[in-house]
């Protein structure tokens, strides 16, 4: 009856399985501003100055690399360049009322590794799970001068090398000859601080003033991909 249950259900899907298959691919994620998933609003006053960090979309690209062991069971790696965007604004309210805005961008490098796990939902179309973990690598800081230039922003990494945890959560689906069409979610956590911004506001007749704050990193992103078609590696068979 299992040798029965195999040739009736599975052989249809052997065309269309992950099995021996390496695959090659390409992924666009923008980075959605969802104040739960992101850094911020962190907002600070300290009297007379006043200010506050927003994310912004950003967004982040590469390429995948898939290797499947079983017809559920892959494993996928790559590597992607990420920008976090940031809007900072600040204020100075005394006997005078000043405020002053800049944005400014963070970029890093990841290279993730994570399992997936696969539900067949129709001939063609899958939907994955898949958990893991990224090395990050913080390349440069950032400064940028405010609109009026009243205020400056200067941000640098934490530490140049760090990690990360993933999820993600989507739908696949896979043709037989002109590749597999990925749409679905992920989430990234650093499991430590990722950068800090240092913003001043420039006092002609004073010294200048600086307030710290600490980014976390964390991101939500819409992810599209798209894997090259591959045909199933032959296992050879030992002499």
């Amino acid at each position: 009856m299992r040798k029965l249950f195999f040739i009736i259900v599975c052989l249809p899907l052997l065309s269309l399985s992950q099995e021996n298959v390496t695959t090659f691919g390409i992924q666009l994620k923008p980075i959605l501003p969802i104040k739960t998933f992101v850094d911020g609003p962190i907002e600070f006053n300290d009297l007379p100055y006043s200010g506050s960090l927003t994310s912004s979309t950003g967004y982040a690209f590469g390429m995948v690399i898939r290797r499947g062991f079983t017809k559920t069971l892959s494993i996928e790696s790559g590597i992607n360049y990420v920008r976090r965007n940031y809007r900072l604004s600040m204020a100075k309210i005394d006997s005078t009322s000043l405020m002053d805005e800049t944005e400014f961008g963070f970029v890093s490098y990841n290279m993730p590794i994570q399992g997936l796990v696969y539900i067949k939902l129709a001939d063609q179309l899958f939907m994955n799970a898949s958990t893991g973990v990224q090395v990050d690598f913080y390349v440069s800081g950032t400064y940028t001068l405010g609109r009026d230039i009243e205020m400056t922003q200067t941000t640098w990494p934490h530490s140049r090398i760090g990690a990360s945890y993933i999820a993600n959560l989507g739908f696949e689906y896979r043709t037989e000859r002109k590749g597999y069409f990925y749409f679905g979610a992920s989430y990234s956590k650093p499991f430590g601080l990722m950068a800090v911004t240092r913003t001043t506001w420039r006092n002609d007749s004073a010294a200048d003033y600086n307030q710290f704050i600490y980014l976390g990193g964390q991101y939500l992103t819409i992810d599209l991909k798209y894997f090259f078609h591959e045909k199933p590696q032959k296992k050879t068979k030992k002499k």
